[in-house]
């Protein structure tokens, strides 16, 4: 059931090349002090970006592995927009993404006044952080679209089989929500709670039900799908906007997942979708 991407035959439209390089901007990154954020930061500054690290930690290791540092108030912190609005002007940034969902949320609920301030976020509406954030409400809409249970795997809670391989997909959604991509990655060791080594793989059940659940539910930018294979069956068991910890993995794998967010946050036009990725 697990293929090489250069064996498919019957997914349409494939194109086996990562999208061009962007012109060098400056871009922030919120969420600095998380291992998503770090992997996010390494991914834009190997690309040439100037990267602006922002967390509420001033012990982040993030900010110390960007161009510039910012410490502003949390999230949930009502001055938090106002806080991020005003690094965009004193860093002249042109576009701020953030790997973690509650970071992606006040975003998209900040476009308004960091458009204002000069920088563009990709993220949906605020009512799809909602609803990932809810399971039974999430299986309800897959359901009533058309996708049972027994596909998705978000239905009542079963005993999970003792053997399952856990998976983490980076997914990048068109404004018309269609799947641009979808790198699939699994862990093969940890220490802790770090990822110490992992892989790429291509499942095309994988990622025909990956384009079915984000047109359903509406999510578009960057995305990350977790779930599990137990029994040669798929099992989802989370969905959430924003970037995993593997963002560097896919782009070595052939697919910048990095720069497709920013050149959608940046309103360029994005490449047809699917890009394939290497295992």
């Amino acid at each position: 059931d697990v293929v090489d991407a250069s064996d498919v035959a019957d997914v349409s439209d494939v194109v086996v090349e990562a999208p061009s390089s962007l012109t060098p901007t400056t871009v922030i990154v919120v969420g600095a002090g998380s291992k998503e954020g770090v992997s996010l930061i390494l991914a834009l500054s190997k690309s040439g970006h100037r990267v602006v690290a922002v967390d509420d930690d001033p012990l982040a290791a993030g900010l110390r592995l960007a161009s510039l540092g910012a410490v502003i108030p949390t999230a949930d912190d009502p001055d938090f927009g106002k806080a991020l609005a005003s690094v965009v002007r004193h860093s002249d940034a042109r576009a701020v993404l953030a790997p973690l969902v509650n970071d992606m949320l006040r975003l998209a609920q900040n476009q308004e006044l960091l458009a204002e301030a000069g920088a563009s976020v990709w993220a949906p509406d605020p009512a799809v952080f909602k609803l990932c954030g809810d399971l039974v409400a999430l299986d309800n809409v897959l359901t009533s679209s058309g996708l049972p249970e027994e596909k998705t795997g978000l239905g009542p809670a079963t005993e999970a089989p003792g053997t399952r391989r856990a998976f983490s997909v980076d997914v990048i959604v068109d404004r018309d929500y269609d799947l641009l991509t979808a790198v699939s990655s699994r862990r093969l060791a940890t220490k802790r709670d770090a990822t110490t080594a992992a892989e790429t793989f291509f499942d095309t059940r994988l990622l025909e039900l990956l384009r079915a659940v984000c047109a359903a539910i509406r999510i578009e930018g960057p995305a990350v799908i977790e779930g599990y294979e137990a029994d040669y069956r798929i099992r989802l068991s989370g969905i959430r906007p924003g970037f995993s910890e593997f963002a560097p993995l896919a782009i070595a794998a052939g697919v910048d997942v990095v720069s497709l967010s920013l050149a959608g946050a940046l309103g360029h036009k994005l490449p047809p979708p699917l890009l394939t990725h290497r295992s």
